[in-house]
């Protein structure tokens, strides 16, 4: 007979891998909702601040990591990396595992500041990279 710790292992791990199997559809299918020509909204983020809220931060940055590795295969992805493929990279990385560490550690304080800190960073992360990108800024 399993134990209470060895089942909370098993639950834990078994809503890890349906939120990476979320996660992976969320970020290939989830930039359907097109504003202009120019950007689209992608849902990927609930799923990974809902992972870091219950399975703690590192669990957040799997997921993050997850959606930016799956951008990658997206045709909104080509878009960047028409701009710069390191600075997509870049961005596009920081942005998820970031996104899901800080949500998993500001779980430990109040849930709606973690949420509106992380939505508010990554419009900043991916707003500022256009921008400069945009006005030409060849750093990046």
């Amino acid at each position: 007979m399993k134990t209470t710790t060895e089942r909370a292992k098993i639950e834990r791990i078994a809503l890890l891998a349906l939120l990476t199997a979320l996660v992976a559809i969320l970020s290939y299918l989830g930039g359907f909702i097109k504003i202009g020509g120019f950007a689209s909204i992608s849902l990927t983020l609930i799923p990974v601040v809902l992972g870091a809220a219950t399975c703690g931060p590192i669990a957040g940055a799997w997921l993050g990591a997850v959606s930016g590795l799956i951008f990658f295969t997206t045709a909104d992805a080509m878009f960047w990396f028409g701009m710069s493929i390191p600075g997509t990279i870049i961005t596009v990385m920081i942005k998820g595992i970031a996104a899901g560490l800080l949500a998993g550690f500001g779980f430990i304080g109040s849930y709606f500041v973690s949420v509106l800190f992380i939505l508010i960073f990554s419009a900043v992360v991916f707003l500022g990279y256009a921008f400069v990108r945009l006005l030409g800024c060849d750093l990046c």
